[in-house]
């Protein structure tokens, strides 16, 4: 590929571009939602246990990750083999890894769909079926997308 250009961000770096971005999502989806549903729908979901959020959110993580490389990997000459999983033990953060460039469109397809399938869309189901539930775990999936 010609006229290619690598370019790198800091975890630090993407994490705080998630929040600032987060924060509008929140507030946009909450006011939605309660437009539709009454409030008590969201404070009542907050009294979920710790052990079913977590039967949920530990698979989430590993979904998400699997989510990047699977599109990477349609767009790798090398396929699967291109993909890399694995964990940064500093400060706890799954990643995945594409080892070959990818164009531009690809890996943003790759970067964006954990957001679209994990956070938006059960966002906007949450709107229909009026589930707290499905809409705090659609933020909480948005956020860490």
């Amino acid at each position: 590929m010609l006229n290619q250009k690598e370019y790198t961000i800091s975890v630090l770096r993407a994490n705080l571009a998630a929040l600032i971005i987060s924060i509008p999502i929140i507030i946009l989806s909450v006011f939605i939602f309660i437009m539709i549903w009454p409030w008590e729908v969201i404070y009542n979901a907050l009294d979920v246990k710790l052990v079913y959020l977590l039967l949920i959110i530990v698979p989430g993580v590993f979904l998400h990750e699997f989510l990047h490389g699977f599109i990477w990997s349609l767009y790798a000459k090398k396929g699967w083999r291109s993909i890399k999983f694995g964990l940064k033990w500093s400060n706890l953060t799954p990643y995945c890894h594409c080892k070959e460039p990818l164009l531009k469109s690809p890996y943003l397809l790759g970067t964006v769909m954990p957001f679209l399938l994990m956070g938006l869309i059960p966002i906007i189901v949450s709107f229909f079926l009026g589930s707290g539930i499905i809409l705090l775990l659609g933020i909480l999936f948005s956020i860490s997308a």
